[in-house]
């Protein structure tokens, strides 16, 4: 289960890192910010689907995967971002 748990990793990081070159070097802003992480997590979701079979420990993988707080996080420094004037940094 640990090697499942380190290929779905790097499976997902290339797909998170590839959407911030896009989000930040090129105009594909929301796009790539968004779009590289989910990717990720969907083909993640998908090898530790072939390679474990009960429920319990796909969800588990799944919600440890580093690539899934990244993405939260950013969410949520897009929604403070929108709510408030300057962003969660500014106090």
């Amino acid at each position: 289960m640990v090697e499942v748990y380190f290929k779905s990793i790097l499976i997902s990081i290339p797909f998170a890192a590839i959407g911030c070159w896009l989000a930040f070097c090129w105009d594909w802003e929301m796009y790539g910010l968004f779009g590289g992480p989910i990717i990720g997590l969907i083909m993640a979701w998908i090898y530790i689907c072939k390679h474990i079979d009960s429920t319990k420990n796909r969800i588990r993988l799944f919600l440890s995967n580093p690539v899934l707080y990244y993405l939260l996080f950013i969410l949520w420094a897009v929604y403070d971002f929108s709510t408030s004037d300057g962003g969660f940094w500014q106090v």
